[in-house]
């Protein structure tokens, strides 16, 4: 057991010297050398030694499914699905009816995207054993998978719910269209067969296909090579994360695991990953944080390169396995920073070929030993520069009371560097109703840490000093500056909606509607200002789209969203305009300018002007809007 836990880990010497007090009592012992035949593969890529291994394992027993099965079991727990799905083939051969094998390798056909072949191997443990929960739960979820819709092009399998699809498969589609064009070009990876990619709103489906059990709360996607799985942006990440940055994110596993034919550590495949993310854009991926400042200069986080898979195996907590996240693309960035792209993709080709990581590296940039010297340097630099020249630290209440507005405010003039005293000034300012000089204070908190997305940041607090003054323009300018700078400022994107729709701004409702739909693509009010905005900017079909996508989303408006459609479909497609009209009209039936409209198409009249006026109504022409947040724009 500490054997495979150090295989896991990566770290093959501990791995071996487990083996080697089991050999001490038992020098046959089959399991020992299956784990000696893993290190053979993974550590040293020796195929000779691998076939010794082996052969040392089934010496006692030739006909043994345990070593196979356990060879490739935990292969595959090392992202080598291929050569771990032979291994369970060969179990298999010695002992037909060997569950645990037939099983795995179920498993392994999932992640290769055979679901056909997997499913039937689960029949089969099924049948069997029909207490067996995981067979149990490949087969539901081989029901849920038959009700997905299947977007197909040439190179992506996409499948996701019906009433998924009809929101955003089009948007998953162009995106992984894109990435494959951008990444495929930029790590030469050409690809003879489409790649599967699925969305599955209940997590625990989204686990039994990913890990093949429950559990991975949290994971918000997954890559087997050219299989990916999603957290739908409906389900369990609903309106918290970024998911077409997280779809990004996981196409470049496709590139960098197929490049390397799955033969590389975990943390330079996740390094990749988050590098590319900010190379699609600036606001997605990670950044330098205070936390990060601190773990770095305080606490001696950084992992040497040569152990960094290590941190995102038994990481301390959750901060600590995003800040390897973090690390692994400060390596990446380094590579390639220092040593060009050439060099860095030489190391994958390396990788491929298998040679080992350490080695690769050195031989495209210097020994790892100087090489990890001089990355730690950077690294501390990093942190040092942020926000260069600001007091990060915080007074103890001895030293000042922070509920004191007077003490802490000529505490913040005499320490103008100090973070936390213009933060708490601020904030003090704009409880005491002080808007102006809340708005002075909150632009020399931005100034010391312009990069602040964080909710207690200096941006939204100025943009509540400038609500609260009933300045809208200089409230949307403050609020546009923090969205450029995060990509998951949904409550921000929110506000902007309102705002921007107010104002008839339809570019940058756009820009705004496009960042919120990545983060919800359920929100109605979202594709409502969406609909307005290319309506305004007479893009036609863009804006019927955007409407179509809203009347699935059943919104409480639904007669005037079938009215714009009408209106908009009435020049080129005068029948499905018509159909809209009347579905519009019967729910309500006296919704003034959609009479208007349809008067015009035997009247050839324009519906703004009829020829003659309708009879007066005691209720209002337009129906109710679908609430506050979703007015309609001026007409």
């Amino acid at each position: 057991m500490q054997a495979e836990m150090a295989i896991n880990s990566e770290a093959y010497d501990v791995a071996e010297e487990r083996i080697r007090l089991a050999q001490s009592v038992n020098p046959k012992h089959p399991l020992s050398w299956a784990y000696q035949a893993v290190i053979d593969n993974l550590a040293k890529a020796d195929a000779d030694a691998f076939a010794t291994s082996r052969e040392q394992g089934l010496e006692i027993w030739a006909k043994n499914p345990e070593v196979d099965h356990v060879i490739g079991r935990v292969l595959s727990r090392n992202y080598r699905f291929q050569e771990g799905a032979e291994r369970q083939r060969a179990s298999l051969e010695m002992a037909p009816n060997y569950l645990p094998a037939k099983l795995q390798l179920a498993n392994d056909l999932m992640r290769l995207g055979d679901e056909d072949g997997a499913f039937a191997l689960a029949d089969e443990v099924g049948e069997a054993d029909p207490y067996n929960v995981l067979a149990f739960n490949l087969t539901k979820l081989r029901e849920e998978i038959a009700g997905f819709q299947t977007l197909q092009s040439a190179d992506f399998t996409i499948r996701m719910p019906a009433n998924e699809a009809e929101i955003y498969g089009d948007r998953a589609m162009e995106l992984l269209t894109e990435a494959k064009q951008v990444l495929g070009a930029k790590y030469g990876l050409e690809l003879d067969h489409p790649v599967l990619v699925e969305f599955f709103p209940s997590q625990q489906d989204f686990a039994i296909r990913t890990f093949g059990n429950l559990g991975g709360g949290g994971i918000l996607g997954a890559c087997f090579g050219t299989v990916v799985t999603m957290n739908s942006p409906g389900g369990l990440a609903h309106a918290r994360n970024n998911w077409e940055a997280t779809l990004w994110h996981e196409f470049c596993h496709v590139v960098t695991l197929s490049v390397t034919h799955n033969k590389m550590p975990r943390w330079l495949s996740e390094g990749i990953s988050v590098y590319e993310e900010m190379q699609r854009n600036p606001a997605w991926g990670q950044r330098m944080t205070p936390n990060y400042r601190r773990m770095i200069l305080e606490e001696d986080a950084i992992t040497p390169i040569s152990e960094l898979s290590s941190a995102f195996i038994a990481p301390e907590s959750g901060e600590h396995l995003m800040f390897a996240y973090y690390q692994s693309m400060l390596v990446v960035e380094y590579l390639i920073e220092n040593f060009g792209m050439e060099n860095f993709q030489k190391i994958l080709t390396d990788l491929g070929e298998g040679v080992l990581i350490n080695e690769a590296i050195a031989s495209h940039t210097k020994d790892l030993t100087p090489l990890e010297a001089a990355f730690d340097e950077h690294v501390i630099d990093l942190a040092e520069n942020l926000a260069p020249g600001v007091d990060w630290t915080r007074p103890s209440p001895d030293e000042i009371d922070p509920k004191d507005s007077l003490a802490v405010e000529v505490f913040a003039k005499a320490n103008r560097k100090n973070l936390w005293a213009w933060q708490t000034h601020t904030l003090q300012l704009l409880a005491q109703e002080k808007w102006d000089e809340a708005i002075a204070a909150a632009d020399h908190y931005i100034s010391l840490y312009p990069e602040n997305t964080e909710s207690g940041g200096g941006y939204l607090l100025k943009a509540r000093a400038y609500h609260a003054k009933n300045d809208r323009r200089k409230e949307i300018e403050t609020l546009r500056q923090l969205a450029s700078l995060s990509a998951e400022a949904y409550t921000v994107y929110t506000k902007l909606l309102d705002l921007e729709l107010e104002n008839s701004e339809w570019n940058e409702l756009l820009t705004t509607t496009n960042r919120t739909t990545a983060i919800n693509p359920f929100l109605k009010h979202a594709h409502y200002c969406q609909g307005c905005a290319h309506e305004a900017r007479e893009e036609n079909n863009e804006a019927v789209l955007s409407f179509e996508k809203l009347l699935s989303l059943k919104p409480v408006n639904p007669s005037e969203v079938r009215f714009r459609l009408a209106r908009l479909l009435k020049p080129e497609d005068a029948e499905r305009s018509k159909r809209y009209l009347l579905d519009s009209l019967a729910e309500a039936p006296r919704y003034r300018d959609a009479h208007a409209l349809l008067l015009s198409f035997h009247e050839k009249v324009s519906p703004e002007t009829p020829k003659s006026a309708p009879a007066p109504s005691p209720e209002p022409s337009p129906p109710a809007p679908d609430k506050p947040s979703e007015p309609a724009p001026p007409q």
